[in-house]
């Protein structure tokens, strides 16, 4: 390993675009590895590893302890538990024994730090609150500077990471002078401040927790009766995502999740019914590298299931094989199957599923996620943007939801794979969409 270009790169991108090198990295440079498997096996274990790691972005002093434990212990107990971090919105997967055997899962990365590989929104450590909870105050209650206040509400919101602005909106609610007839509240002094749009449904949104955010999109399916939307939102979140969206919609609804979406989006669809549980219950493997003896396991069975030609075991298989298996195993086993037998698995999906359109919906989202998440976000994205007058709802959900995540490398798949004809993601917006809103999308 030439260690002096791998400190010059790293440290030298580092507060500049190391994000994307990481995830263009891993889209086509590591032969199904991520750059951070890379380091891990061309270096030794020890404080220099576990510094490069955390340059990469991994600086959670619980995923330092973890590598610590991994590399330093004397042991080799595969079964040892990494713990969690309570602030990273997910649980640390368990942590698997270094093994040179190619057919063994060895992730290095949680799901979670694997999907955050290049946010455009990050902890800002220059943010003051209490400075700019005054600053916003003195505009904010004065009709007169509406269009200061809008525009100073959106600059900070883009500019600070959703726990700052959690912290924020405490701050801005203790910091307020003790008036009865003055709105104490930073949601009720937005929506007293801005004219009802799409500009204060952005600044809304960015307001809410991450599982207040799912939860509201949820809650929007259910309302429009909108299965592709009810799909996207959870082919799109972590198990410890959808229980956290499950847990907020009971709170808020006083109702169970999956009683209400059977009863206004799916019906007496049975098939339908069971993948949606089956999500729902946020069992989903998420490992990273795909266990290629289990896969060969899977397609053994599928072409034996094929072959007898049964639609109902067909369809069964199916759907316990795309709901029961991490996304990336699914990849590894789509090219597999398209490899051998020259058809793909959503054209397999789709004759075995037959009228059941619901349940084809379903299958051939999990597919195209399992399959490319840029893809899949880039597709929506750029059908939106054909007809942003009743899409706008689509650049809102995934520019922020997908802000702390990928959304650089988003935005960059964008531009690299032609979506935008030519232009990239940051001039299809600006062509698209006008004013304040505009201004708060192209920030995220």
């Amino acid at each position: 390993t030439d260690h002096d270009t791998l400190i010059r790169i790293l440290v030298g991108r580092s507060e500049i675009d190391l994000g994307e090198i990481i995830a263009v990295f891993s889209q086509k440079y590591g032969n199904g590895n991520t750059l951070f498997q890379f380091i891990k096996n061309r270096t030794s274990k020890g404080s220099y590893r576990n510094l490069l790691f955390r340059i990469c972005g991994l600086d959670s002093d619980q995923w330092m302890t973890d590598c610590e434990c991994l590399d330093d212990s004397d042991t080799d107990d595969d079964s040892k538990d990494s713990g969690s971090d309570p602030l990273s919105h997910v649980s640390l997967a368990t942590a698997m024994s270094e093994d040179d055997d190619d057919d063994q899962i060895t992730p290095l990365l949680t799901w979670q730090q694997f999907i955050c590989c290049a946010p455009t929104i990050t902890h800002n450590s220059n943010f003051d609150a209490v400075r700019v909870a005054h600053d916003l105050l003195t505009v904010i209650h004065d009709d007169t500077k509406t269009d200061i206040a809008t525009r100073m509400v959106i600059e900070i919101l883009t500019d600070i990471s959703n726990r700052q602005r959690q912290q924020f909106k405490t701050v801005f609610a203790q910091t307020q002078p003790k008036n009865p007839n003055s709105k104490s509240e930073l949601f009720e002094c937005i929506e007293s401040t801005l004219t009802k749009g799409k500009t204060m449904t952005v600044l809304l949104m960015l307001l809410l927790r991450p599982a207040e955010f799912h939860c509201f999109w949820l809650k929007q399916a259910i309302k429009r009766k909108d299965m592709e939307l009810l799909v996207e939102v959870l082919c799109s979140l972590s198990n410890y995502e959808i229980i956290a969206a499950s847990d907020s919609y009971f709170k808020s609804e006083k109702s169970d999740l999956i009683a209400d979406i059977q009863k206004h989006i799916i019906g007496n669809k049975k098939t339908a019914q069971w993948i949606i549980s089956k999500m729902l219950e946020a069992k989903r493997p998420e490992y990273v590298d795909a266990d290629k003896k289990l896969g060969k396991a899977h397609l053994t069975e599928l072409a034996q299931v094929l072959q007898r030609k049964q639609q109902k075991e067909c369809k069964q298989f199916l759907a316990k094989w795309l709901v029961e298996n991490a996304y990336a195993q699914i990849k590894h086993e789509m090219h597999k199957f398209s490899t051998s037998s020259g058809k793909t698995l959503a054209s397999v999906v789709k004759r075995t599923m037959g009228k059941d359109e619901g349940s084809a919906l379903i299958l051939n989202n999990i597919l195209k996620m399992a399959h490319n998440r840029y893809a899949y976000f880039c597709e929506k994205l750029r059908d939106a943007m054909k007809n942003v007058a009743v899409s706008q709802d689509v650049l809102i959900r995934i520019l922020i939801g997908r802000s702390e995540k990928d959304l650089a490398a988003i935005v960059e798949y964008f531009a690299a794979n032609n979506y935008g004809e030519g232009r990239t993601l940051r001039r299809c917006l600006k062509n698209t969409v006008r004013g304040s809103f505009r201004t708060s999308l192209l920030r995220i």
